[in-house]
């Protein structure tokens, strides 16, 4: 029988498109991890994960003012966490389709936009997005331990 290091822990959530509902994903998500020894900085970079990726979804995601519902899916494993986000909002790849951020100039004076998906990407060892019966599917694999 393998090692609890070696079987994955996992939550399945639903929010509805509310930033109200989607705090509460986010704390509930926060407490599983750490419940299950996530590092300060795994808990940070997947709050932050977490945080970025559902604002978007529930900001920009539907052209309606509709209940539409979003899954949440963590999977802590080792020393990776795998976050799931499904919703069937108008379809968005994050990873391609979020405008760059504007750099060179002071924050204030910067459009906004790019600045949380670009953060993302930075901590993310790895990156996926598709578009599934009419959802997008998106995917990141946040490692437990920053790379020197």
């Amino acid at each position: 029988m393998p090692s609890s290091a070696q079987v994955p822990h996992r939550l399945s959530l639903e929010s509805g498109n509310t930033i109200r509902e989607i705090t509460v994903i986010i704390e509930r998500a926060v407490e599983f991890l750490q419940k299950h020894g996530a590092s300060r900085h795994v808990l940070f970079v997947s709050e932050l994960a977490l945080e970025e990726l559902l604002t978007n979804i529930v900001k920009y995601g539907y052209k309606d003012t509709a209940y539409h519902a979003i899954a949440v899916e963590l999977e802590a494993l080792g020393d990776e966490v795998r976050v799931r986000l499904t919703d069937d909002g108008t379809a968005f790849n994050p990873w391609d389709d979020a405008p760059e951020p504007v750099r060179g100039r002071p924050a204030g004076a910067r459009p906004l936009g790019g600045q949380g998906v670009m953060l993302v990407k930075k901590f993310a060892s790895a990156l996926e997005y598709e578009r599934n019966d009419q959802k997008n599917v998106v995917i990141v694999n946040l490692p437990h331990q920053r790379d020197a």
